[in-house]
C-alpha cells in the first residue's frame, strides 16, 4: 500500500520472522526475502494486493553499553544495497527514537496533549496552527545552530519557547527586531545543551505503588540508589 503511493518504507522486524533458509543472501547480514500476501490480511486493507512482495531484510547486534543485547532484523522496500547501504539503515534505527522525542515536544512542551475545541472543524485548525508554531521554533534552533557553528542537537527546544516568550512579551523588540533577535540568538547558543552522545540509562523504576497495575513493568527491579549512581553501575568505559 504504500509502494503504490510511491512511499518506501524502513521498520523493525514483528510477527513475520526472518528465515535463513528462504532469503537470498546478498552481503554481509543482508538478504532479499519474498513475503507472500496473507490468506486473511485484515478487515482494515481496503485494496487489493500483490501475491509476493519483494524485500529486504538487514540483519545487526546492537551490543552498545547501557542497551540491551539482542539481534535486530529490519526490513525495507529499498533493495539497492549501493545507494542504501545497511550502516546508513542501522544509524537510521539508531535514530529513530527522535521522533518520539519531537512528539514530546509537540504534546508536552506546547501543551497540544489535549486540544480545546470541541468540533472537527476547530479541532484541525488548532492542530495546524500548532504545527506551523512548531516548524517556526524549529526555524529559530536552526538560525541558532547556523549562528553558533554547533549541532543541532545543542539547541534546548523547551529553551527556545522560553526565549521567544519573553522576547515577543517584551516591548523592546517592537522597537529594535532584528537586534533583540540577534541578541537572543546569542543568548540561546550559551544555553547549549551537553554532548550526551547515546546516553545510558538504568533500567530500573522509580515510581512505586499504582504502576504495579501494569503488567509489564513487573520485570523491572526498583531503583533503590540514586541516579548517577546506579547510571555508573550501568556503563563501564
Amino acid at each position: 500500500m504504500l509502494l503504490k503511493r510511491g512511499v518506501d518504507a524502513v521498520f523493525r522486524e514483528n510477527q513475520r520472522k526472518f528465515r535463513p533458509d528462504e532469503a537470498i543472501r546478498t552481503g554481509r547480514d543482508d538478504y532479499i526475502v519474498f513475503w507472500k500476501a496473507p490468506s486473511s490480511p485484515g478487515d482494515w486493507v481496503d485494496e487489493d494486493l500483490p501475491d509476493m512482495l519483494v524485500m529486504r531484510a538487514v540483519r545487526f547486534t546492537c551490543a552498545t553499553r547501557g542497551f540491551r543485547s539482542y539481534e535486530i532484523t529490519l526490513y525495507t522496500t529499498l533493495l539497492d544495497r549501493r545507494k542504501y547501504p545497511s550502516e546508513k539503515l542501522i544509524e537510521m534505527n539508531y535514530r529513530r527514537w527522535e521522533i518520539e522525542l519531537r512528539l514530546r515536544d509537540i504534546k508536552t512542551v506546547m501543551g497540544m496533549e489535549l486540544l480545546k475545541c470541541k468540533t472537527p472543524e476547530g479541532w484541525r485548525k488548532e492542530l495546524y496552527m500548532g504545527l506551523i508554531a512548531y516548524n517556526m521554533i524549529r526555524a529559530v534552533m536552526l538560525d541558532t545552530a547556523c549562528r553558533g557553528r554547533m549541532q543541532l542537537a545543542r539547541i534546548s527546544f523547551s529553551g527556545t519557547v522560553q526565549r521567544l516568550d519573553a522576547l515577543i512579551g517584551g516591548t523592546l523588540f517592537l522597537k529594535e527586531p532584528t537586534r533583540w533577535y540577534q541578541y537572543m540568538l546569542d543568548r540561546l547558543i550559551a544555553d547549549r545543551l551537553p554532548l550526551r552522545p547515546g546516553p545510558v540509562e538504568p533500567r530500573n523504576l522509580k515510581r512505586r505503588g499504582k504502576i504495579l497495575l501494569v503488567p509489564y513493568t513487573l520485570q523491572y527491579l526498583y531503583l533503590t540508589v540514586p541516579r548517577n549512581v546506579a547510571r555508573a553501575a550501568v556503563y563501564i568505559p
